[in-house]
Order: structure tokens, then C-alpha cells, then sequence
């Protein structure tokens, strides 16, 4: 009976995460939903981290405090504008930064990610409280004939302290 029980405990675990992993992708699919036909796995052509990360179901999970991301691409334009937005939050986006200069590529760079995008905090206590914020990074792109584009939108979040 012990066999089983402990079988039956370690099944249940394996649905928690499961049902976890389901939750976190149509999450990121939710964010996304005006992104029309760029699926998840087409970021890696728009964006590209310069820092340590994982993809953990389809967020980008940032490792450390030090975060760059570049905007591949864009060559045409004058102007770009990296956005932030707090999913569920019923905040607006912010304007993290703006870069002009296109000689180094369009990159926005934090020494500190974490006073822009908050760390997930694990539960004092099994059962209790956690914190996980989840965030989507994009951009607004000047071109040089004036016309503005938002590009895909980046799901993302900071990885809780162990």
C-alpha cells in the first residue's frame, strides 16, 4: 500500500506540473493574440538576448540582473522604442527605452532588470503566497518615412531568486 500511495504522490506531482506547463503556454499564446501569425518559435528571428536565459513553456526566463536584448532587423528605420507591459495587470505599457543610434544595432540594455521587470518570489512556505509576475517586451520601430510599427510581442519574466 506505501508503493502505492507514493506512486499515486509522485502521479500527482507529475499533473501539477503538467496543468503548471499547460497554464504558463496558453499564457504566453494570450499575450501574444494580436501578434496575428507569428508564432512563438519566430521570436528568435525578431529578438535576440545577449544575456543568460532559458525558455521554460514559451516565456523567455531571465536568469541574472544584467539583461540585453537587440531588435534584429530594421535597417530602414530612424527611431526605436522598447516597451514593457505587465500582463494582467491592467497597467499600460511603459517606455523602458529609446534608441537612436543604430550604428551598434537597436539594443536595449539593463544593468538591473529587475527594478523594470520583478522577480517571481517562491512561497515562504509550502502552500503559501508566491509572487510571479509575468511581462511581454516589444517595439515601436520609426521608419525613415515616418510610419510606426509594433513588432511581435516577447513573453517574459524574471526567474525567483533560489
Amino acid at each position: 500500500i506505501k508503493q502505492l500511495e507514493k506512486l499515486s504522490s509522485n502521479k500527482n506531482e507529475e499533473i501539477k506540473r503538467l496543468n503548471e506547463t499547460i497554464n504558463m503556454v496558453r499564457a504566453s499564446s494570450q499575450a501574444r493574440l494580436d501578434d496575428y501569425n507569428d508564432i512563438f518559435s519566430y521570436l528568435e528571428k525578431k529578438y535576440k538576448i545577449h544575456s543568460e536565459y532559458e525558455i521554460i513553456d514559451d516565456w523567455y526566463v531571465i536568469n541574472e540582473d544584467y539583461f540585453q536584448i537587440e531588435l534584429l532587423g530594421y535597417e530602414n528605420a530612424t527611431k526605436v522604442d522598447f516597451y514593457t507591459l505587465r500582463v494582467e495587470s491592467g497597467e499600460g505599457p511603459i517606455r523602458v527605452f529609446t534608441d537612436t543610434d543604430p550604428t551598434d544595432g537597436w539594443i536595449y540594455t539593463n544593468d538591473n532588470i529587475g527594478q523594470i521587470i520583478d522577480k517571481h518570489k517562491k512561497p515562504l512556505v509550502p502552500g503559501g503566497f508566491s509572487y510571479a509576475p509575468s511581462f511581454i517586451m516589444y517595439t515601436e520601430v520609426t521608419l525613415e518615412d515616418g510610419k510606426v510599427i509594433s513588432t511581435s510581442k516577447l513573453p517574459i519574466y524574471n526567474k525567483a531568486d533560489n
